[in-house]
């Protein structure tokens, strides 16, 4: 249980040089406040150069990626995540080395589905390297530059280097129940 605000409480790691350009994260989140803007994870110095995803107030998922101040990568689902007593499944497979077609260089999944309708979209560009995986320090449930943070809970999260990866490697659809269920990943 993370609880934010209150407890200041998040989680940091600084990593060797990685591979910016292909990543995946994989987690499960149950949000204990859906009207905050709830950090999932950050990584950069500072609000201008970041990779950061979050879901805002309005419930809706926002991955955003910047250089310098200037957007470089953006994808704001159309999907709103505002039950509070829902676990989501959260993926984000990001591969900017895919020539084409562009939209293929970020994906989000959630509860084992793709997301393709969007608010607002802005590709990343071909090898473009992102901060994520950089040699620097990484957080979890907070941005580093401000006193945001994440409130609720999180569970299995995974940080996979140099793969794009889908959600069947961290989760499946229980047959009987026909829910989205986590599995242990056991790939590389």
């Amino acid at each position: 249980n993370i609880n934010g605000e209150s407890d200041l409480s998040y989680l940091t790691k600084t990593f060797s040089a990685g591979t910016p350009t292909t990543w995946t994260v994989s987690l499960w989140v149950k949000v204990n406040n859906p009207d905050n803007q709830n950090h999932l994870f950050f990584a950069g110095p500072d609000g201008s150069n970041r990779a950061q995803v979050t879901i805002e107030a309005s419930g809706v998922l926002n991955a955003e990626f910047s250089t310098s101040g200037t957007t470089t990568g953006h994808k704001v689902t159309t999907r709103v995540l505002r039950e509070p007593n829902s676990w989501y499944h959260i993926v984000i497979a990001v591969d900017t080395t895919i020539a084409s077609p562009a939209g293929d260089r970020i994906k989000i999944y959630i509860n084992g589905e793709r997301e393709t309708s969007f608010t607002s979209s802005t590709d990343f560009a071909e090898d473009y390297q992102t901060q994520w995986m950089g040699a620097q320090t990484h957080t979890i449930a907070k941005r580093n530059y401000s006193a945001d943070y994440f409130e609720g809970k999180m569970s299995q999260m995974y940080n996979i280097d140099g793969q794009a990866l889908g959600p069947e490697n961290f989760g499946f659809t229980d047959p009987l129940t026909n829910v989205w269920r986590p599995k242990k990943y056991e790939g590389t």
